[in-house]
């Protein structure tokens, strides 16, 4: 090649390689992220999970998607995930999905961008509820149904505005969902001495606020059942226990 045209070759390689670049300049966080989406693509081919196609999605799209979350944080005053798989593993936008605990699930979201081997979505929890779940079902053909009948105690609780605020030894992993019913009742029967709503979940906890008196009331009735069924909970009435709606 002539040193003019070698000259030239070479300004247009490295003219392409600038606009390659990534727009940001910290390097430790893309060299992280490219390392995190590596690990991510080697586990699922390591596990060999198969995936349906789901012509839903058009050509290419994949049902049942089993990845990892790979980064959490917070954007336009929303948790935010990114997922270890993206189109390369039949990831597009739009498909929904959910935070796997063992079994069960610890929220929902649903896909808004989707790059070769990564995806991010929006997740209606704090990004500490987040943190120590790392798996993740894409596209599922079903989500895990929610615990019925969940018995656990009580673990702590303080004086919040009025109410108290319980910390119950139940979490995502047995089937506890936010928003989910549930009650008081004491070590020695099943009566519902005080009903409350579970106000957020992590894998193995979650929290609750209920009208009570004093702390007292907590000691005499550490016991809870989340999601009671109809039959158990009718059962349970004729005993005179104490609700709060």
């Amino acid at each position: 090649m002539e040193p003019e045209k070698a000259q030239r070759h070479q300004h247009d390689h490295e003219h392409h390689a600038e606009r390659e670049r990534p727009a940001s300049t910290d390097m430790a966080d893309i060299i992280a992220n490219e390392k995190a989406a590596h690990n991510a693509s080697s586990h699922q081919r390591k596990h060999g999970a198969k995936h349906a196609v789901d012509e839903r999605f058009g050509e290419g799209a994949k049902a049942n998607v089993h990845a990892r979350i790979i980064r959490v944080d917070v954007a336009g005053g929303r948790t935010r995930i990114m997922i270890g798989a993206g189109h390369d593993q039949g990831v597009v936008p739009g498909m929904e999905g959910y935070i796997k605990v063992g079994d069960n699930m610890l929220a929902d979201f649903q896909i808004e961008s989707v790059e070769g081997a990564t995806a991010l979505a929006a997740v209606e929890l704090k990004p500490d509820e987040v943190y120590g779940t790392t798996d993740v079902v894409v596209n599922p053909s079903a989500k895990p149904e929610p615990g019925r009948d969940v018995r656990g105690r009580i673990l702590g609780n303080t004086i919040e505005g009025g109410m108290v605020k319980i910390l119950i030894g139940l979490g995502a992993g047995q089937g506890v969902r936010r928003g989910m019913k549930g009650f008081m009742h004491s070590a020695d029967n099943d009566r519902p001495y005080a009903d409350f709503t579970v106000n957020d979940v992590a894998a193995r906890v979650s929290h609750a606020y209920v009208k009570l008196a004093n702390l007292d009331e907590v000691h005499r009735n550490p016991q809870v059942i989340l999601n009671p069924s109809s039959a158990a909970e009718a059962a349970a009435q004729p005993a005179g226990g104490k609700h709060h709606g």
